[in-house]
């Protein structure tokens, strides 16, 4: 693996983000209850920060 694919590997891992908003939405249009959402909200919060360390680590790692 060449450090183009390791990073088109961790845009695909952030995606998942967006796969949460869908849910999150969904949840709303579906009168979930708002705990569900709120948990919902809270895990695609820490996907993000893990995402955004990966991607930190990757450009101080590759281009130091």
């Amino acid at each position: 693996m060449d450090k183009y694919e390791l990073e088109q590997a961790i845009m695909q891992a952030w995606l998942t983000a967006d796969d949460l908003q869908l849910l999150i939405e969904m949840c709303s249009d579906a009168n979930v209850g708002k705990d569900i959402q709120n948990v919902l909200i809270g895990i695609k919060t820490l996907h993000n920060l893990r995402c955004e360390k990966l991607f930190s680590t990757y450009e101080r790692v590759l281009f130091p």
